[in-house]
């Protein structure tokens, strides 16, 4: 046995290599099945390559990357062994996609409002099965609407361009059916007629409707202290030839519950009436009664009543009526007076205050005294130094005193501050990138006071900084030595690798190029890879306008890889579409448009736009060529050819003409335009045809301006700024007819305060500076009033007079208004405004003596569509001389075209 073993033993160690320890390795991959994409661009993605040793923890990745691509429905990897070494087969089925879902006869609802009630969406892979059970869907949605017996039918289109389908769904919407017969049973405290007015048989039947009928009737009988109150139905029927449905309801009413509050007097009952589950839940057993009366307590503790206690009772009074009583003891409410900070006299006490949760009672804050929130706020004292460069300070003691009434509290904090610590020397450990670098891009310098949030702030300068240095992975951690009350601040770098761009794959894009894409990213191949810069490719990428959702997501990131695929998934809006916009307000009456746009043209991420503009005082066409990217830079071009006619109190203007705009964010809030314009204007029904300032002509001009905004909404912006400065110049070398000047400013201000009040102030300054004889006209001067400038005056009557009496417009205007918007409830506010302006010929002429002046309230409602604005202007100085009315009504719609 024993030679045995020494002979197995021997010719394992003579046996050939391949059989023994020698690791395989791999000779050749080759991909096989249904692909269009080249096989190199698939073969960069597989992080092993030929005369590589297989490495599992490697492939698995690889194939992950394939799957979250999107373009296979079938992944398949296949090893085999051969003489040479391990030969790797990938197997891949490119999938078939769905490019676009297209409904018809969905009357009364819109197509994009059925697309949520599908489970398939553009993009995904085309499966017959799911595309069929979406029928299902459909005629369940509109069956819950009362549309009995709908049929819908699938149509599967093929798209021989990009060898996907397109789904198309045919609705044919069944019978509507209307109650008839309504019969109740059990009901006492309301009518019959009520729960027919509730029902309503006039309307069409619909399932939905009828739930929320059901559920109103409970809520009443809630209302109306029944809060047991049940209602169901009993028994439905269907007259199919009649379309007719009987329906029979069964009503359980209940006890009557009173519910009565004693002893309140600073807190309303229907205040209290919010909080407690009796009446939110509609439950009046022990426990909810129990919740009820700890709901009161706390509400009170909240409010600063610190003794009020709550004694709750049931009694049933009768059969049918049960009484929960609320016995409330307030006690004395207790606001904070004062917050001392005792021992406080390096910083500010203000300073401390500010990160304080107690707050002194004023006109705008409750000041409301819980001992809790005072425990907590000294507990966070020396943390809160510390953020301030006191890393020795300490929260002694805290003490509060109150009134004789108890009504007031002085709260009373004593600290230690102890040294102001400052920065005496700023260092680096572990970086390759030089320190100098490092330094100047850091907000805290030598000298400076150390504070937890500048801190904070460096240590997320260098992290970016790190990150748009294609270094990922990078750890900074600061450290604080101490010597004596001076600190040396050194950060421990942990560079890690720097990481390059791989693949960039891209999925759902079967309209647009990819190389209108790749042009949109930041990130390229071969390039450092930066989280900032795929936050910039995304931003890119949706202002392009023509993908309905953006994400990029990075691949090799959680395994820390030094190259990092991007794959880019879009979402494209449809090809084209209609957009039809109204408006209405007391100077130009109705208005509407209608706007037919292209949102890719030829795949290359263009958009064509032909708009036409309609109203009582404006008529106008335009046509408009949109390049989101411009020469591939993050830079909007857009080409306009227009036809306008516009009617002004004195003449009628005709505009027709191009325009040439480029726009440039250069910030998230900052954004700069240069436009050229080139327009033929002609004048009609004109009050004095022989006046130089109502010729023909043609102006030429160049303009600039700077555009920074930061409110908080478009729509109903609350805080915020939006400032906007420009030039426009006009030359005779330019082929104008004029040669002017005209600078403009003017800045919006938006202040929120005490929770319902927005401030909003304006102002505007705009000059023409005139060259030479040249008679500026009067289309291009300036004027004020109306419904959006000087409220209470008629539109552009405020203005230098010609020599006929006739309004000539002015070459200075400034305007100011003040508004207080104060919210009353959702979207509706009242507002009180004072609007001042100035138009003249001259600065001489402009003084206190030029401004006209107007006063008035009005009403703001936000809607989805746009806001509503309703105003009576007063004209505090109302010249009765040449007849000058009271004031003004404004009513507007929607936004100015």
């Amino acid at each position: 046995m024993k030679p045995l073993i020494l002979i197995l033993f021997g010719f394992l160690l003579v046996m050939p290599t391949p059989l023994w320890g020698r690791e395989s390795r791999i000779a050749d991959i080759k991909i096989e099945g249904e692909a269009s994409l080249p096989r190199e661009e698939i073969e960069a993605l597989l992080p092993l390559k030929r005369g590589d040793p297989l490495n599992e923890k490697e492939l698995g990745p690889f194939l992950d990357y394939l799957k979250k691509w999107g373009r296979f429905s079938e992944i398949k990897m296949e090893k085999k062994t051969t003489p040479e070494g391990l030969l790797l087969i990938l197997h891949l089925k490119e999938g078939m996609k769905v490019v676009d879902i297209q409904v018809s006869g969905n009357y009364p609802y819109l197509s994009k409002s059925l697309h949520r009630k599908l489970s398939v969406h553009r993009g995904d892979f085309y499966d017959p099965e799911i595309a069929q059970d979406q029928i299902k869907r459909l005629q369940d949605f509109y069956e819950r609407e009362g549309y009995a017996g709908t049929t819908v039918t699938l149509d599967i289109q093929p798209d021989h361009k990009w060898e996907n389908v397109i789904l198309h769904y045919h609705i044919k919407k069944g019978d509507r059916y209307q109650l008839n017969q309504i019969e109740i049973e059990g009901n006492q405290l309301f009518p019959r007629g009520y729960f027919i007015s509730q029902l309503n048989p006039l309307i069409l039947y619909r399932p939905a409707r009828l739930r929320n009928s059901l559920n109103k009737i409970r809520k009443d009988y809630q209302k109306k202290g029944y809060l047991e109150a049940r209602v169901r139905i009993k028994q439905i029927s269907i007259d199919e030839k009649k379309r007719k449905i009987n329906l029979k309801l069964a009503v359980q009413e209940g006890p009557h519950v009173k519910v009565r509050f004693h002893g309140n007097k600073r807190l309303s009952r229907k205040t209290l009436k919010k909080v407690i589950p009796v009446l939110t839940e509609g439950d009046t057993s022990s426990l909810a009664i129990e919740e009820s009366k700890q709901a009161i307590q706390a509400l009170y503790k909240e409010r600063g009543f610190l003794e009020a206690s709550v004694v709750a009772r049931k009694k049933r009074l009768d059969v049918s009526e049960i009484l929960i009583q609320f016995d409330i003891q307030e006690g004395t409410q207790t606001r904070v007076k004062q917050v001392r900070l005792v021992g406080a006299k390096q910083l500010r006490p203000r300073k401390i205050k500010r990160h304080l949760t107690t707050e002194e009672e004023s006109i705008f804050k409750d000041g409301y005294y819980n001992p809790e929130t005072v425990e907590a706020d000294f507990l966070r004292l020396p943390e809160i130094y510390h953020h301030h460069g006191f890393l020795e300070a300490r929260a002694l003691d805290k003490k509060t005193d109150f009134s004789p009434l108890g009504d007031k509290a002085t709260i009373s904090f004593f600290v230690e501050e102890g040294p102001e610590f400052r920065i005496k020397s700023i260092s680096f450990e572990g970086n390759q990138i030089p320190s100098e670098k490092l330094n100047k891009i850091l907000k805290m310098k030598n000298g400076d006071r150390l504070t937890q949030e500048e801190l904070k702030i460096d240590e997320s300068v260098l992290q970016n900084f790190y990150s748009d240095e294609g270094y990922t992975y990078t750890k900074i951690e600061p450290h604080l030595l101490q010597e004596d009350q001076k600190i040396h601040l050194v950060y421990k770098i942990q560079e890690g690798p720097q990481t390059k761009v791989g693949e960039i794959l891209i999925v759902g894009n079967y309209r647009t190029r990819h190389s209108a894409i790749r042009k949109a990213l930041a990130l390229k191949p071969n390039r450092p890879f930066s989280l900032n810069r795929l936050l910039k490719s995304e931003s890119s990428l949706r202002r392009m306008g023509v993908f309905q959702s953006v994400d990029i997501e990075p691949l090799g990131i959680q395994e820390h890889k030094e190259e990092i695929h991007l794959l880019v998934k879009v979402e494209e809006n449809p090809r084209s579409y209609i957009d039809l916009e109204s408006s209405y307000d007391t100077d130009n009456k109705f208005t509407g448009a209608i706007s037919l746009q292209h949102n890719n043209l030829f795949g290359f991420a263009k958009r064509s736009t032909l708009r036409l503009t309609g109203g009582n005082d404006i008529q106008k066409g335009e046509l408009n060529y949109i390049d989101p990217r411009f020469f591939g830079v993050n830079l909007e071009m857009v080409t306009t050819g227009l036809v306008e006619a516009e009617q002004r109190p004195s003449f009628e203007a005709i505009d027709y003409g191009g325009k040439l705009s480029f726009r440039s964010p250069l910030t998230n809030q900052i954004t700069l335009l240069t436009k050229y314009d080139l327009t033929r204007t002609s004048f009609q029904n004109v009050a004095d045809p022989t006046a130089l300032a109502t010729r023909d002509h043609t102006l030429s001009r160049i303009g600039f301006s700077f555009n920074f905004d930061s409110r908080d909404s478009f729509a109903d912006p609350k805080k915020g700024i939006n400032a906007l400065t420009g030039l426009d110049v006009s030359n005779k070398i330019l082929a104008s007819g004029f040669n002017f000047l005209q600078p403009s400013a003017s800045i919006a201000h938006y202040q929120f305060f005490a929770s319902r009040f927005t401030l909003f102030n304006y102002l505007r300054a705009e000059g023409i500076n005139v060259f030479g004889s040249d008679v500026l006209p009067r289309d291009k001067r300036l004027f004020l009033g109306g419904d959006y400038s000087v409220r209470g005056f008629d539109q552009d009557s405020i203005s230098p007079r010609d020599a006929t009496g006739q309004l000539a417009g002015g070459l200075i205007l400034l305007l100011h208004t003040i508004e207080i918007q104060t919210k009353i409830k959702g979207g509706l506010k009242f507002a009180s405004f004072l609007d001042s302006g100035s138009v003249t010929d001259n600065f001489s002429q402009l003084d206190l003596g030029s401004l006209r002046h107007s006063a008035g309230a009005g009403l703001r409602y936000i809607t989805p569509i746009g806001p509503l604005r309703l105003d009576y202007g007063i004209k505090l100085d109302r010249n009765r001389a040449v007849g000058e009315s009271f004031g003004r009504l404004h009513f507007a719609f929607g936004y100015a075209f």
